[in-house]
């Protein structure tokens, strides 16, 4: 803590007053993280002195939880979608290899996808975000005229530590975009818990 004390100019002159700094600081826990300041003023009656003013400085730390990846490769069947062109990839909790963002710190996230399905043969994609294998979410996409089409969603889910969430194909065809990122998938972190 530190203490600086100095004077503020009034209708009667110079009146001292105080300013408290207070920083709390928590130990990094090896994920990826950044301090936000925030400081508030309040008038106190402070050392017998009514007109004295405190400022309090306090540090909380922010966790920082994103990813965004596109489909490199085309992929049909009925297997999970592997995003591999990573973007960003905050906190290190998604892997291309496996196409699954595995939660480390508990809390409400937001997920989004949008997977264009290959056109052509006149077929239906069905895609699925799933939450430990349990689908949460489903979206479709219809070739009607032999043109492409997107199946997209999005939601917001609590996760425990070692949740997995990830977009399964359920039939049809996605198109991967090389590096064009047409089918993409991406969360972050709203707030831990």
């Amino acid at each position: 803590m530190m203490f600086v004390e100095e004077e503020e100019t009034g209708a009667g002159g110079p009146v001292p007053y105080h300013v408290l700094l207070a920083a709390t600081q928590i130990p990094s826990r090896g994920t990826r993280e950044a301090w936000a300041g925030k400081e508030s003023f309040q008038d106190n009656a402070l050392c017998g002195h009514p007109a004295r003013r405190v400022s309090t400085v306090s540090y909380t730390t922010v966790l920082r939880v994103a990813f965004y990846a596109g489909l490199k490769n085309p992929h049909e069947g009925y297997k999970v979608l592997k995003f591999d062109d990573i973007v960003t990839n905050l906190g290190n909790n998604y892997d291309a290899t496996s196409g699954k963002f595995t939660c480390n710190i508990p809390g409400t996230y937001f997920f989004t996808y949008h997977v264009l399905m290959r056109g052509g043969d006149s077929t239906s994609m069905w895609a699925d975000l799933c939450k430990n294998g349990q689908v949460r979410a489903s979206a479709i996409a219809q070739d009607a005229d032999q043109n492409y089409d997107y199946a997209s969603h999005s939601v917001i889910l609590h996760l425990d530590a070692g949740d997995e969430v990830f977009i399964k194909l359920d039939g049809g065809k996605a198109h991967g975009g090389n590096s064009n990122k047409y089918s993409t998938f991406s969360g972050f972190i709203i707030y831990s818990d």
